[in-house]
């Protein structure tokens, strides 16, 4: 008789669907009852709405399931059946059983995944099937999103069970399996951050925008499927038509992902050594990574963790030393600890120690290319003629925000920049009060430039064009700024459609009585063209960095403009505010000639409104004091 060797084994994949039952069959049960059960339930005592119908209902909450429940319950339930069918390979005895039998590697790999397929595959058909015939039950079918959901948990369950498989085939041990699988979910993230915590205090004018970049996102799975994955409703004329689910070419990305790591996982496990069962890394060139790898987070976390919760809470760069004590003595342990797992012993100490002391001098490296700014970070500003447009905010006493596009702007952006640096290499300026300058850069080339700045104000350099403060003034007082400041969302995107607005008053001799009068689309039209002319005359309040405009408060009216306007959805309109004051002739030329401002609607200043708060606090107002008429010249 011929001896056969299968490269597929059709018991083995039978024999783990019947052992590992228990698990299949709880993620089986909790989404028949998250699903077809609910769904039942819903349509037998839901009573009828108006804007929906049961089927957008149904498919509204199988898109919400997929997009809240998916993306932990396909990362839970593919490290249980990684876990589960490579089991046999963290057991001396019983990877010696399945590497005897006559079946390749190859057929082993094939059978014990295809095991997984099919119990990833099998009750996501059920509970589908099972959903689609309560909803065709209750007249609330829904296809469409019942196969999308379908979809979209095997491809989610594809690649965490494929990257779990991957984690196996690099460990010995089944306690180690979860803790790499966990670790590595959240690696690319958490080293991120914990750099950025590092480098911060050390690099004069570090800036994050609080974001993760798109690397560090599609590297941290669980982060990228809440953030992509969406369903939501289609909405006209204010009726709900349709329900969307976003994010499909993330799932399918992550798909695809998933079958490269499985073919990962086979070439790691064509190689791997079947004596290796029980040790914590079972690939040779693996316990290198992980001796340094080790090392390296345990500085990064552990280290960082002590310096600020021990010995700094303030984050300053005096203490740089101590922060490197710390992280370097993390280093140094984390190491050793690596050996101790790797070697099964506490006796390491002798043959390790020029490993430890290596991490501790990659660790300095890290601290001194950072302190000493090898990278010229720092003292980086762009060149003007490069810069596409700049995003600049600055804050003193008060605070203003504009994106500018001309290159005399841009330039003095620039001249600002170099300033602020400066100021800085030579220990601070005068002070009056700290301010805050941040700048970003959209380079032509597409790049991005970001950085944030406390820097030194003073109240006496205000007039001076020749200092830091001086320079900031007359920037934040541009016509651009000020138009881009006041005006930035009337004079946003294009597709921008005014829809109408109000005006905020006090009907003459009434001063506690807030009214609104409103104004037609047309009369917004007209109303923002006169706002521009405005602008462009410098007719708009200024910005005062340090100290009160007493010239500024005494023309603020305490009136303002309410524009309301839409981008692409009529039906998801904004509003914006306005302020005024007596210098906007063109603005309030217009509104007279509209008829928005006549004899009952008038304009009243903020501190006439004041005043007459004052005296009726105090008891002296007198009668007939409230009327506030509009002086011609004041519209001349």
């Amino acid at each position: 008789m011929k001896s056969k060797t299968s490269f597929f084994n059709f018991t083995l994949v039978r024999k783990n669907i019947v052992r590992f039952s228990p698990i299949w069959i709880t993620y089986l049960v909790i989404f028949i009852v998250g699903l077809p059960l609910i769904m039942g339930v819903t349509l037998s005592s839901q009573p009828a709405d108006l804007h929906t119908t049961p089927a957008m209902d149904m498919a509204y909450y199988a898109g919400t399931v997929l997009e809240i429940v998916g993306p932990i319950a396909a990362c839970i339930y593919g490290l249980c059946l990684a876990m589960a069918l490579c089991a046999y390979l963290y057991s001396a005895r019983s990877v010696g059983l399945y590497h005897s039998l006559p079946i390749r590697r190859r057929g082993l790999f094939a059978s014990n995944y295809l095991s997984g397929l099919l119990l990833i595959a099998g009750p996501n058909a059920i509970v589908a099937l099972l959903a689609a015939l309560v909803t065709l039950a209750g007249g609330g079918f829904c296809p469409g999103m019942l196969l999308a959901w379908f979809l979209g948990m095997c491809a989610m369950e594809l690649f965490f069970f494929s990257f779990a498989v991957l984690c196996a085939m690099f460990t010995g041990h089944l306690v180690a399996l979860p803790i790499f699988y966990a670790i590595f979910n959240g690696l690319c993230w958490g080293v991120y951050w914990t750099v950025i915590v590092l480098i911060r205090p050390m690099l004069y004018g570090f800036s994050s925008d609080g974001s993760d970049p798109a690397l560090v996102q599609w590297l941290t799975p669980l982060l990228n499927l809440y953030g992509n994955v969406r369903c939501s409703w289609n909405w006209e004329n204010s009726t709900m038509t349709d329900v969307n689910l976003s994010g499909v070419p993330v799932l399918a990305i992550y798909a695809v992902a998933g079958a490269v790591l499985a073919l990962l996982a086979y070439a790691v496990y064509r190689r791997r050594r079947s004596e290796t069962a029980g040790d914590i890394v079972s690939v040779g060139w693996a316990k290198v990574v992980f001796r340094y790898g080790v090392a390296f987070c345990a500085a990064l976390s552990i280290g960082q963790v002590i310096y600020f919760l021990v010995f700094d809470r303030s984050n300053a760069l005096g203490n740089i030393y101590v922060h490197f004590l710390c992280m370097a003595l993390a280093a140094f342990v984390g190491y050793f600890v690596a050996q101790m797992l790797l070697n099964k012993s506490f006796r390491v100490l002798k043959k390790s120690w020029r490993g430890g002391l290596l991490c501790v001098a990659l660790v300095a490296c890290l601290f001194a290319g950072a302190a000493l700014d090898v990278t010229g970070f720092v003292h980086r500003v762009p060149k003007a003629d490069r810069v596409q447009s700049v995003t600049v905010a600055v804050s003193g006493d008060q605070y203003g925000r504009a994106t500018l596009y001309e290159a005399d702007s841009i330039e003095k952006v620039c001249a600002i920049h170099q300033a602020v640096l400066d100021q800085h290499d030579n220990g601070g300026g005068s002070y009056s009060i700290a301010g805050v300058v941040e700048v970003d850069y959209t380079m032509k080339d597409g790049s991005v430039l970001r950085r944030s700045y406390w820097v030194d104000l003073s109240r006496e350099d205000l007039d001076d064009p020749a200092t830091l403060t001086g320079q900031l003034q007359e920037l934040v007082n541009t016509p651009e700024f000020l138009v881009t400041y006041r005006l930035e969302e009337l004079v946003g995107p294009e597709e921008l459609h005014l829809t109408g607005g109000l005006l905020e008053y006090y009907e003459a001799g009434q001063y506690d009585m807030l009214q609104e009068r409103s104004f037609s689309a047309a009369d917004a039209e007209t109303l923002r063209e006169a706002l521009l002319q405005d602008a462009q005359a410098g007719h708009l309040e200024g910005i005062q960095l340090i100290g009160a405009d007493s010239a500024a408060e005494e023309k603020r009216y305490t009136n303002g403009l309410y524009f309301d306007y839409y981008i692409d959805d009529p039906n998801a309109w904004n509003r914006i505010y306005i302020a005024l004051n007596s210098d906007m002739t063109y603005t309030i030329a217009a509104m007279e000639e509209l008829g928005i401002l006549n004899d009952h609607v008038t304009l009243r200043l903020d501190s006439e409104q004041q005043a007459y708060f004052g005296a009726l606090d105090s008891g002296t107002r007198e009668e007939g004091s409230a009327t506030v008429e509009v002086a011609a010249e004041s519209v001349a």
